[in-house]
C-alpha cells in the first residue's frame, strides 16, 4: 500500500481522520480507533482494515458498506432483469421509463410474489453481501413495499394499428425474445438504478453506454443530476466510453475521472479537477471537455497504429 486516506465532512470543511504515506500514517486526535496501530499495520494491509480488526467503529461502518457494493456489468446483464422484474411492477416507478421512449406502451404484470421470496431470490444472485447489508436490504424493501411485490414476470404491451394509423388494439411481447438488446438493457437496469433512486443509494455499473444510443444514455444520467428526479441523493458510478458525456454541462470537474494503462501495464486513475490550464489556473468549467479529450490534453486515449500496414505486409506476402 502506497498511500491511503481517511476523510470526515460533518460541515463544509473536511477532516483528514488518518492519511498515509507507505509505511507512515498520521492520525487525527478525532480518530481514536486508529490510536497504536500505525505498528500493527503490514506493508501489504490497509490501515483502515487492522482498525476494523480491534473493533473500530468508523471502520467497520465504512467497510461493510463497502461490502455491499456491487458492480454490475452494463454488458452481461441478465441477472440484473429478476430486480427489474420484482420493481418494475409499481406503477409510479413504470412512469420514469416512459421518458426513455423505448417502443412499447407498459409493462404488464403476470404473478405475484412476497418479499420474503424476493429477498431469498435476490441474495442468491448476489452472494458476498455481508448479513448487516442483508438485514438493512431487506428492511428498505419492507418499508418502500409495505404490501409487497407485485410482479415476478412481465411483457412488454404494444399497441397495433390499422393501415390508416388508427389504433385497433394492443399486443403483448416476450421482451428477451422480440425486443431489442438496447430495450432489454434499459429493463435489466432499471431495477438496479430506480431503486437506488428510490433508496437513495449507490449504483455502480460497467460499461453504462454498450448497445444505448448516448441520447439515452444521457438521460439515465440526468436521472441521477437533477434534484427533482432524484430527491434521497442517489449516487451513479459508472464505466462508459460514450465521449458525448463529456459535453460542457454533463458533469462538474470532480465528477469525471480517467484512467490510463502506463507502460507497465498498471491502470491509474485520476481526475479532471487535477488538470490545470497553461497558466496555472484549474481547468475552466466551460471548456469542452470532450474537444479536448479527444485532442489528448488529458491523456487516457488509446495509441493507435497505422493499419495500412498490415494491408501492405498482405499485399507483399502475396506477391
Amino acid at each position: 500500500v502506497k498511500a491511503e486516506w481517511l476523510f470526515e465532512t460533518k460541515k463544509a470543511k473536511e477532516v483528514a481522520l488518518f492519511v498515509r504515506k507507505n509505511d507512515a500514517v498520521e492520525i487525527h486526535k478525532t480518530f481514536k480507533e486508529g490510536k497504536g496501530l500505525e505498528e500493527k499495520t503490514r506493508d501489504n494491509a490497509l490501515f483502515l482494515a487492522v482498525c476494523d480488526q480491534f473493533s473500530g467503529e468508523v471502520s467497520r461502518n465504512i467497510l461493510e458498506l463497502i461490502s455491499g457494493w456491487q458492480v454490475i456489468s452494463g454488458l452481461s446483464h441478465k441477472r440484473s432483469m429478476f430486480l427489474s422484474q420484482v420493481i418494475l411492477g409499481d406503477d409510479k416507478i413504470q412512469k420514469n421509463l416512459e421518458p426513455l421512449n423505448l417502443g412499447f406502451s407498459h409493462l404488464v404484470d403476470e404473478k405475484p410474489i412476497s418479499i420474503a421470496n424476493y429477498t431469498e431470490q435476490y441474495f442468491k444472485h448476489f452472494k458476498d453481501l455481508s448479513k448487516e447489508y442483508k438485514k438493512g436490504f431487506v428492511e428498505k424493501i419492507q418499508e418502500t413495499f409495505p404490501n409487497g411485490f407485485p410482479t415476478t414476470n412481465f411483457r412488454t404491451l404494444h399497441l397495433k394499428y390499422d393501415s390508416d394509423g388508427n389504433e385497433v388494439g394492443d399486443i403483448l411481447f416476450d421482451p428477451e425474445e422480440q425486443e431489442s438488446s438496447g430495450s432489454n438493457k434499459v429493463i435489466a437496469l432499471a431495477g438496479h438504478l430506480l431503486g437506488a433512486i428510490g433508496l437513495g443509494t449507490l449504483a455502480i455499473i460497467d460499461e453504462l453506454d454498450a448497445k444505448l444510443h448516448p441520447l439515452l444514455t444521457q438521460a439515465i444520467v440526468r436521472l441521477f443530476n437533477n434534484p427533482a428526479t432524484n430527491p434521497n441523493n442517489a449516487q451513479l458510478i459508472f464505466a462508459t466510453h460514450d465521449t458525448n458525456l463529456l459535453t460542457y454541462g454533463q458533469f462538474r470537474r470532480d465528477q469525471i475521472w480517467f484512467t490510463e494503462k502506463d507502460q507497465y501495464g498498471a491502470t491509474c486513475l485520476y481526475s479532471l479537477v487535477e488538470y490545470q490550464e497553461e497558466d496555472g489556473g484549474k481547468i475552466r468549467k466551460d471548456r469542452s471537455f470532450e474537444t479536448d479529450y479527444i485532442q489528448g490534453r488529458y491523456g487516457a486515449i488509446p495509441f493507435i497504429g497505422d493499419f495500412s500496414k498490415l494491408f501492405a505486409n498482405g499485399a507483399e506476402s502475396e506477391n
